[in-house]
């Protein structure tokens, strides 16, 4: 699966979140325009879009991504440091297919990329299952310990 993400600071961090997920290839951008052209040249599967960058607002850019017929259907995940209901609102209805804030625990970040992902995954769903609930136990949650999945 292919990512795009602006901007760099931000890019950082959510490499580091990825890391060692060997089907998520990340692709950075440090300026609005060039996330538009970069989204035409490699087709991503998943659009991580920050609210706040320089040179153009994020639902700017995302009203410019859903108004392109290449990225038109691409899932644009929005992340902000902002978690205001009407934000919120506004990036959900201006066409941003999720909402996260910045930066969510790893186990919650790379499911909520795989579900917007859907059938671009290149690895078996079960996989992925497992991944994430040993993501979830990690956390220390009591409601994914242990269960059929075990192996």
């Amino acid at each position: 699966m292919r990512l795009v993400d602006v901007p760099p600071f931000i890019g950082a961090a959510v490499k580091q979140l990825l890391a060692g997920e060997p089907d998520i290839d990340l692709h950075f951008c440090d300026q609005a325009a060039h996330a538009l052209v970069l989204a035409n040249q490699i087709a991503p599967t998943v659009i991580l879009l920050d609210l706040i960058m320089p040179g153009m607002d994020g639902l700017a850019l995302l009203r410019l991504l859903r108004a392109n017929p290449l990225t038109e259907t691409t899932p644009i995940i929005m992340l902000s440091g902002n978690d205001d209901e009407t934000t919120r609102a506004h990036a959900l209805d201006g066409g941003a297919s999720d909402y996260l804030v910045k930066l969510p625990p790893k186990a919650e970040f790379i499911a909520c990329i795989r579900r917007h992902a859907g059938g671009a995954l290149t690895e078996e769903p079960a996989a992925t299952d497992r991944r994430v609930i040993a993501g979830f136990r990690e956390l220390g949650s009591r409601d994914f310990q242990g269960g059929p999945m075990e192996q």
